[in-house]
């Protein structure tokens, strides 16, 4: 999140965060205030919610690790249609294996 926050202010850009769960999102939101659950950030999506000007915003999905590769791809989808700056998929060292891997792609 250094690195994206450094990204942001050389650029003038904001931060929005996302998480697979509640729990992700309570500690995400320490270093990001504007963030939510990937599900909600997709449900509005599909709902048609207008998202405003996103050009100069960035979209950390923290937790990465923990999508399916259909969400991943919702979220990539959804982002570009959307005109985020960019999508940066962030995965913790310690974190669960990606679920590829747990199911034996």
């Amino acid at each position: 999140l250094q690195a994206a926050h450094r990204y942001a202010r050389l650029r003038s850009h904001s931060i929005e965060g996302v998480a697979p769960c509640q729990n992700a999102v309570s500690a995400l939101s320490t270093a990001l205030a504007n963030s939510s659950t990937v599900q909600r950030l997709l449900t509005e999506f599909d709902r048609g919610i207008n998202f405003g000007a996103k050009s100069k915003t960035i979209l950390v999905v923290d937790d990465a690790s923990r999508l399916s590769p259909e969400t991943t791809n919702r979220i990539e989808r959804m982002a570009a249609t959307v005109g985020y700056e960019r999508t940066v998929f962030l995965v913790g060292f310690h974190q669960v294996p990606p679920y590829g891997i747990e199911k034996g792609n």
